[in-house]
């Protein structure tokens, strides 16, 4: 396993579930409605990791409702059962870099939403075909 994948598949998704029990905790009424929005679900969310521009990595995030069952590195796929749109195919693109700075940023512990607003010109949304 690289650098990379531990960081995505253990650094990102711990840090993701220590975001999701501090807005929980803050926030629960938003969590509930992402919840019961989401709840019983299956859902694959894609993510392509960048090193200097190149690919690092890809990542198939397994997710039931908001919460990530597990990761497949070395494989971008992505699955969202949309109520309008029916199933569309969404992946984010962010810099190794970034990915770093965000898992290291208290911020996003005591201030969550002013954080990800800085983040998020820094993340980049594509479809898959």
């Amino acid at each position: 396993m690289s650098d990379v994948d531990v960081l995505v598949t253990e650094k990102l998704v711990a840090f993701r579930k220590q975001i999701l029990e501090v807005l929980k905790e803050k926030h629960p009424y938003m969590i509930g409605i992402a919840e019961s929005a989401m709840g019983g679900r299956k859902n694959k969310f894609g993510m392509l990791v960048t090193e200097n521009g190149k690919v690092a990595g890809e990542y198939t995030f397994l997710v039931d409702g908001i919460n990530i069952e597990s990761v497949e590195a070395g494989v971008l796929d992505s699955a969202v059962k949309h109520p309008f749109l029916g199933e569309i195919k969404p992946y984010a693109v962010m810099e190794r870099t970034d990915i770093e700075a965000m898992i290291g940023d208290e911020e996003f512990l005591t201030d969550t939403f002013a954080a990800v607003k800085k983040l998020l010109p820094k993340t980049t949304l594509k479809f898959l075909a």
